[in-house]
């Protein structure tokens, strides 16, 4: 999911230009796209290809004030399928991400959250991580908030 990440940003910025004169006025788009990776399952301590279809849905908008708020949401359309490498055991996957920035330079607010749930069709156990990131930086260009919180889980 990070070149999906990346990709969305880069979206962000292509459409800067064409959404300036929609000041207070919330611009969206949808848009699917295919999911082909390998993750790393640290509850089996090995590499699970996953294979399915994701859906985004990007907000944005212009305050009146100049700034600039983008929301975006990804998530997999059903569960993925995995396959767990060397084992060839079988997975089924899941995965949300929500990125949230607000932008009026040098202020800027960036949230990212994460939840993954890898669910083995056999006897491995399960993953289920979550991540939440903030980053702050006031007005003045000062950060003020670095926040990196994760938690994984192995169970069943």
């Amino acid at each position: 999911m990070q070149i999906t990440i990346s990709t969305l940003m880069v979206l962000s910025l292509l459409l800067l230009p064409g959404a300036v004169g929609a000041q207070s006025q919330t611009q969206a788009m949808q848009f699917d796209f295919p999911i082909d990776q390998t993750q790393y399952d640290q509850c089996t301590n090995e590499f699970v290809h996953v294979t399915g279809q994701g859906h985004g849905v990007m907000h944005f908008f212009f305050d009146s004030s100049g700034g600039f708020h983008v929301t975006d949401i990804i998530t997999t359309m059903g569960p993925l399928s995995g396959v767990g490498i060397p084992s060839g055991n079988l997975y089924k996957a899941n995965e949300t991400v929500i990125n949230t920035s607000n932008l009026k330079s040098p202020q800027f607010e960036f949230t990212f959250v994460m939840s993954e749930v890898l669910i083995s069709q056999g006897p491995a156990p399960n993953l289920v991580s979550h991540t939440t990131t903030h980053f702050t930086v006031t007005p003045s260009g000062i950060p003020t908030a670095n926040v990196l919180n994760m938690k994984t889980e192995c169970s069943g």
